[in-house]
């Protein structure tokens, strides 16, 4: 039980997986990049003074305390008003899920950002979060990491895509019964395009597929990401495909990035700010990402450092684009990255620094 001169943070989450204060493990936190910001955010905490205690352990033991704060990501917890009620203020509401992922929360944005004081979220969705909130751009937290990866241009083999098959495929990964929920979650998807304008952004999953089907007799593309096996066996299109690499898994995503000399990197979806990890883990491994998702990418990362994929007609044209760097062009690009990734403006996407973010906004 918490002392009554305590203040406290409550971590407000509806998934399983950060409940009962596991979010509060580091070994269990680093499972979910887009979390990299809380462990450091609880260090922080525990250096002035505070407690940080997920929702339902606090909902459990309600101990006193002289404040507390709640920092939710996607206000999809039941807990929210119950929190209030006990004297939580709610100051900080977060999510790193992309909207053709998290249909629900985007559509309902302006509801659920109304209890909160500050929103940390991707800018495409400013306009619809509730005029009381301070809107501040997400940023995705970035860790920092050692890499040991061949530095010579030739050592490298061309272009690489590291990418799981996904649920918005054909079918669910390894759950073929998962085919009978495709039609129920299509026309809820269906639903809210509909209703909703700011629903009508382009959905990027199949271009990934269309890459992976365009490179695949290429001797110099790799494919590496979880359950491909499934999609060899069931999905049509890939299963006819003759792969010069058969995909495999990939146990070391960075150094694994770090064997090429491009990598494609393809999001969820084309929304404005919404840049992930993708594009910041092929920079820091030390390759050159190829790049399809924001519209305004270049607010976040400079077009020195990255291949816009917008540029080229189709993936042959890519592919010729690619293949007729020398090493001296790509070296300078490498060097470009490498100065980005040094400076200032890369700041906003180190995790300490997203921790310090979310830190000043809940206890200012």
């Amino acid at each position: 039980m918490c002392a009554a001169s305590t203040k406290i943070i409550v971590f407000d989450t509806h998934s399983p997986h950060f409940r009962n204060n596991r979010i509060l493990d580091p070994v269990h936190a680093c499972g979910f990049p887009e979390l990299n910001a809380i462990t450091p955010m609880v260090e922080i905490a525990d250096r002035e003074g505070w407690v940080v205690l997920s929702g339902d352990v606090f909902m459990k033991t309600k101990p006193r305390f002289t404040k507390a704060v709640c920092i939710s990501r996607e206000a999809a917890s039941k807990e929210i008003n119950n929190l209030a009620k006990l004297g939580v203020e709610s100051r900080l509401l977060f999510t790193g899920e992309s909207p053709n992922v998290s249909w629900s929360f985007y559509h309902n944005i302006e509801r659920l950002s109304e209890p909160f004081r500050h929103v940390c979220l991707f800018r495409g969705i400013r306009h619809r979060v509730h005029h009381e909130a301070v809107f501040h751009d997400h940023y995705w937290p970035m860790c920092p990491i050692s890499v040991t990866t061949p530095s010579d241009f030739h050592d490298r083999r061309l272009l690489t895509m590291i990418a799981s098959f996904k649920e918005r495929y054909p079918v669910n990964r390894e759950n073929m019964l998962s085919i009978l929920y495709i039609p129920v979650k299509w026309s809820k998807i269906l639903y809210y395009q509909l209703r909703d304008p700011n629903a009508r952004f382009p959905d990027l999953y199949r271009v990934r597929l269309e890459a992976i089907i365009s490179f695949a007799s290429q001797e110099d593309f790799y494919l590496f990401g979880r359950y491909w096996h499934v999609a060899r066996k069931y999905v049509p299109s890939i299963r006819r495909l003759r792969f010069a690499n058969e995909p495999r898994s990939c146990e070391d995503k960075i150094k694994t990035l770090g064997s090429f000399r491009f990598s494609l990197a393809i999001e969820n979806c084309v929304f404005p700010g919404y840049v992930t990890e993708k594009i910041c883990d092929a920079m820091m491994a030390g390759t050159i990402p190829v790049y399809l998702g924001a519209p305004d990418i270049e607010d976040f990362v400079p077009k020195e450092c990255f291949v816009d994929m917008r540029n080229y007609s189709d993936f042959e044209d890519l592919w010729k684009y690619l293949s007729s760097w020398s090493h001296r062009r790509w070296r300078r690009k490498i060097n470009e990255i490498e100065a980005f990734l040094r400076s200032s403006a890369f700041d906003p996407f180190r995790a300490e620094m997203v921790a310090e973010q979310y830190f000043r906004l809940l206890t200012e």
